[in-house]
């Protein structure tokens, strides 16, 4: 668990099926967070600081949208390679 998600498009792709991992943008830090996630969660485990992101799919050189959330700052580091560009 390192943040919340909510995903758009559903029914105008097929990339939620793909088993390969997804681009995610930092936007900015987060100051206001989603009001219905439960966020003491992952402040009990140390996260008090989030970004606001965008989880982006990308065709034909244009990226579109594909959701959009807030992600725990320290879950930047230790996400998948080829990490943080």
């Amino acid at each position: 668990m390192c943040g919340v998600v909510t995903l758009d498009g559903l029914e105008d792709t097929d990339f939620f099926e793909s088993q390969e991992p997804c681009e995610v943008a930092l936007l900015s830090e987060a100051y206001e967070l989603t009001p219905d996630f439960d966020y003491r969660r992952l402040e009990s485990r140390g996260s008090r600081k989030f970004y606001n992101i965008m989880l982006l799919e990308w065709g034909d050189g244009v990226a579109e949208r594909r959701g959009i959330g807030t992600i725990c700052q320290n879950a930047v580091a230790s996400g998948f390679a080829p990490g943080p560009e």
